[in-house]
């Protein structure tokens, strides 16, 4: 008790005094009246103690609680988080759901629009080295699938089967530069040859138009029969610039693909397209 202060120290002390009177005086008196003046008088000095001790008690009783609450809510919270986070995880797996349920309707949708026969197939792969060159796709010789089979989407022409294994098949880009694609200015009916361009990656080019050909920025240019290897009428592009040069004799055009092949992810492959003289051979 040495840091209790002098004053606090007297009332101490003659409360301390007062009870030990008191417990002597009850002990040595029978009136009833003076003990229960005695036990009163006791309380009295006693109950500011009381008090005291019981709103301690309450008080560590009540932070006992309230971290108990606090711990409890804490573990609620931490609850709500992971599953939060489970719900935001599930909404991004349903989105990429609708998102692929909605590609696959188009691709059904210009399935059943078209007289050919069509297989679907995923992307599975793409070259890093060739990566506006090649794609590989998930089916190969033992879903039917050939060398020169035409691949396209809802949107266009993506290019045609390159090589084929058992259960996969390399597809040659249209934007790739080897490839060679007869064409026709959908509008006008002018024939076309349609290659990758020759300075903007991603992007096609019209040539071989003579330089009176009616072509237009907006026309769309679409697939011919001629070479045998597409079906005629599959959208190649859009015309978006004309190339003005001087004293040319053909006209060029540059085309923007109708096929996104930057976020190219499900193809048709068309699995029964004969040329016209393909089928006048196998009449002889």
């Amino acid at each position: 008790m040495g840091n209790i202060q002098p004053r606090y120290k007297k009332i101490i002390n003659i409360v301390i005094i007062f009870i030990i009177l008191s417990l002597i005086m009850s002990w040595s008196t029978n009136d009833s009246a003076k003990v229960s003046f005695i036990e009163q008088s006791i309380n009295q000095l006693v109950l500011p103690f009381q008090k005291a001790m019981t709103y301690t008690s309450n008080a560590i009783g009540d932070t006992f609680y309230f971290f108990s609450d606090l711990r409890n809510v804490y573990g609620e919270n931490k609850v709500l988080k992971e599953e939060l986070n489970r719900l935001s995880h599930l909404e991004a797996e349903l989105d990429e759901v609708r998102q692929e349920n909605s590609r696959l309707y188009d691709l059904l949708d210009f399935h059943q629009s078209h007289d050919y026969t069509t297989t679907p197939a995923r992307v599975i792969s793409r070259s890093q080295q060739a990566w506006y060159s090649n794609i590989t796709i998930d089916k190969g010789s033992a879903h039917g699938i050939e060398k020169d089979m035409p691949v396209v989407t809802d949107a266009g022409l993506v290019g045609r089967v390159v090589e084929v294994s058992y259960s996969t098949s390399k597809v040659m880009l249209a934007i790739s530069p080897n490839s060679r694609v007869s064409g026709l200015v959908q509008r006008s009916r002018d024939n076309t040859l349609v290659t990758p361009h020759e300075q903007t990656t991603g992007y096609l080019q019209a040539s071989r138009m003579f330089y009176d050909g009616d072509v237009e920025v907006g026309d769309k240019i679409i697939t011919s029969d001629l070479t045998g290897v597409f079906p005629k009428g599959i959208v190649i592009g859009e015309v978006v610039d004309l190339v003005d040069t001087p004293n040319a004799v053909e006209k060029t055009a540059v085309l923007k693909p109708a096929v996104d092949f930057e976020r190219l992810e499900e193809v048709l492959i068309v699995v029964d397209y004969v040329h016209a003289t393909e089928e006048l051979e196998g009449e002889e």
